[in-house]
């Protein structure tokens, strides 16, 4: 594992945690990779009422092919540079589901 992956995947207190970085108002719903040890996140949805958040955890559960109810938002529902905790995988899963993405 490159140590730009350990930062955006990590654990904490025996949760899974991502660092995201939200691109809201895009022109498609995409994982673009890593940017500034962050997963880059693209999405259609507008920052407005939540719903950026919304569409960043269904991109997320699409791609890595898990149930919405895996993520949530743990810091950062109001920015742009998110925490989202992972439930029930531990961070080597959650490495190797990403891996195409890194």
């Amino acid at each position: 594992m490159h140590s730009d992956h350990r930062d955006v995947v990590r654990e904490s207190n025996g949760k899974v945690l991502l660092s995201i970085r939200v691109q809201p108002r895009s022109r498609q719903n995409a994982i673009a990779g890593v940017r500034d040890k962050s997963l880059l996140v693209k999405v259609n949805a507008p920052p407005v009422d939540g719903a950026a958040n919304e569409a960043v955890i269904a991109l997320l559960a699409k791609a890595l092919d898990l149930p919405k109810s895996t993520f949530s938002v743990s810091q950062g529902a109001r920015s742009r540079e998110k925490t989202v905790k992972v439930e029930h995988l531990n961070v080597d899963d959650v490495l190797k589901l990403l891996q195409k993405y890194f």
